[in-house]
């Protein structure tokens, strides 16, 4: 490490530098926190997992005030305590070149909440910050929310596992009604759960900046769906929403469809793991009719079942958006051939997603016909599915045909001497198998 930041001082033409992971401890942070004073070429620069304590993070904060070129600096992981971080955070608000900056995994709590929220009060150059896995907790949401009341320049922000419950969700909520420039809030793996989601609800009817939004693993159950869906048909600004591992339930999921029929912004959504079943799923093919805003829809694992197929097939029939279908870890069985038969009439899909759905060998047989003239799918999953041998032949057939596919994944089959010769003697690079 003495070795690299020794030659960091001379090198002017190194523009990215990642040590991460490797024990430097403090001497090899005060090190390369000495190179950061002098060179001129630097513009990132990581040190994740480097444990470079107090002391290299009082060096680094020295050289934040001195340098002019670097964007952006990893310290997640580093050791660098209350001390080392509030050092650091004073080299910030003199510093004018940093855009992004990663303090993920530094089990701070409150207080480094407050000395990071002080530090973008002043400083209006930060474009990025990663707090995840810390432990700010509702007073340290408070003190975040409170910066970004003031600060005109953050765009993404990370908050992801940081024991913020609905208080901190309230906050972030009021912040979300003033701030004009946040792009993207990270809050998966909070447990905020309705009536955190309901305060951010509330912000989303006004807020037009915020673009992407993770609630993932909230805690939200179908209450709060019903409340934030309210939320998502007056908004105009969102284009990612990630509500997975939630507990939407079926009456959640249909709230969440209600409000797809009146938004056109939102282009991705993400609702793995809400336990919506094949009624949720109906409600949201069914809005997919008149949707004209998504182009990528994950439902994995909601316990989908073949009676679904039909009011799916009728969806991508109608809608001329959808690009990327995800229905991984399902069950709908033989449906999946009426799935891939409505293809014929939609010219959007580009990629679906059907692995572990119970795929039977003759249900492969039969859609395999209708991919062979498909003119528009370029990626389909199929792993983990008992596609049998008389499956895996009918597919080679598909890739014979078929030039506008480019990648189909079996992941997890099971085939006899006489299929794997055959896709050997195929040889063909579409055909991906692990």
């Amino acid at each position: 490490a003495l070795a690299i930041a020794g030659a960091l001082k001379m090198n002017s033409s190194i523009l990215y530098l990642d040590i991460g992971n490797n024990e430097i401890g403090s001497d090899g942070g005060v090190s390369f926190a000495e190179a950061l004073k002098v060179n001129d070429s630097l513009q990132k620069l990581s040190l994740q997992g480097c444990h470079i304590g107090v002391e290299g993070g009082k060096a680094m904060g020295k050289a934040l005030r001195l340098n002019k070129t670097l964007v952006k600096i990893v310290l997640g992981d580093t050791n660098l305590g209350d001390d080392g971080l509030s050092a650091v955070c004073e080299g910030l608000k003199a510093n004018h070149a940093l855009r992004e900056i990663d303090f993920s995994g530094s089990k701070f709590g409150n207080q480094g909440a407050k000395t990071i929220a002080n530090a973008l009060t002043e400083n209006q150059n930060i474009l990025k910050i990663d707090l995840r896995s810390n432990e700010i907790g509702d007073q340290g949401a408070k003190m975040i929310s409170r910066a970004l009341t003031s600060n005109q320049a953050i765009q993404h922000l990370i908050l992801k596992d940081n024991f913020i419950r609905e208080e901190g969700a309230r906050s972030l909520g009021e912040a979300l009604r003033i701030n004009l420039t946040l792009r993207t809030l990270h809050l998966g793996g909070n447990l905020i759960e309705d009536e955190g989601v309901i305060a951010l609800s509330q912000a989303l009817k006004v807020n037009r900046s915020l673009q992407k939004l993770c609630l993932q693993g909230c805690g939200i159950g179908q209450n709060g769906a019903v409340a934030f869906s309210d939320g998502l048909k007056k908004n105009q600004g969102l284009t990612k929403l990630n509500m997975g591992e939630n507990f939407l339930m079926s009456e959640g999921a249909a709230a969440i469809a209600r409000a797809l029929k009146m938004n056109r912004r939102l282009q991705n959504l993400q609702l793995t793991k809400a336990h919506m079943g094949s009624y949720g799923a109906t409600a949201i093919f069914e809005s997919l009719k008149s949707n004209r805003g998504l182009t990528k829809l994950n439902l994995q694992h909601n316990n989908i079942g073949s009676d679904v197929a039909s009011m799916i097939a009728a969806a991508i029939k109608a809608n001329r958006q959808l690009q990327q279908l995800d229905m991984g870890c399902n069950n709908l069985a033989e449906g999946v051939v009426a799935v891939i038969r409505s293809l014929s009439e939609n010219q959007s899909l580009q990629e679906i997603n059907l692995e572990s759905n119970r795929i039977s060998e003759e249900s492969v047989v039969n859609l395999s016909e209708a991919l062979k003239s498909d003119k528009n799918v370029e990626k389909i999953d199929l792993s983990h599915n008992p596609v049998g041998d008389a499956g895996i032949m009918a597919l080679i057939q598909v890739l014979k045909a078929n030039q506008t596919l480019k990648y189909l994944r079996l992941s997890g089959i099971k085939v006899d001497e006489e299929s794997t010769r055959a896709i050997r003697l195929l040889d063909d690079h579409r055909l991906l198998r692990f």
